[in-house]
């Protein structure tokens, strides 16, 4: 009897384990999203892919930029607008874009879940990420894709 106790209760405790919180990891491949969002109190609308150790944003809105890319690889951004182009020491217009970095995140709601540390939050509609907040920045994802 007393061995089917301890055969009870290790089977709970499995069980107790398993469904205890869920964390799934996010962004880990090759990433291609568009995402709408608010710098310094004005909108942009980027098209932006991280394939392997290589970013790269393409401005879509405001019109007036619409065309500029800005590509970062090994540390040196490129940015090219029209037949000017120029590398810069700066990458700064990829910060809104570090909260696709690989993460793990636990469930925080109905629909949303934050990362490990706290500090990024991310909602989903189905399986689909549709904001990333943190960082100071939240985008609204338009269309996402990860390979």
């Amino acid at each position: 009897m007393k061995f089917v106790k301890v055969i009870v209760l290790f089977a709970l405790a499995v069980l107790l384990c398993a469904c205890g919180e869920k964390k799934i990891s996010l962004f880990e491949g090759d990433v291609t999203a568009t995402v709408s969002y608010a710098l310094s109190g004005r909108e942009y609308t980027v098209k932006y892919s991280r394939l392997g150790e290589s970013e790269k944003l393409e401005v879509l809105e405001p019109k007036r930029i619409r065309g500029l890319i800005a590509e970062r690889e090994n540390g040196e951004v490129t940015v090219s607008y029209t037949d000017l182009e120029y590398t810069s020491v700066s990458d700064k217009m990829f910060a809104p874009f570090e909260l696709f970095s690989p993460m793990t995140v636990k469930k925080d709601g109905d629909n949303s879940f934050v990362s490990e540390g706290g500090d990024v939050r991310v909602c989903f509609d189905g399986e689909t990420p549709k904001t990333l907040s943190g960082n100071n920045f939240t985008l609204e994802i338009l269309e996402f894709r990860e390979e």
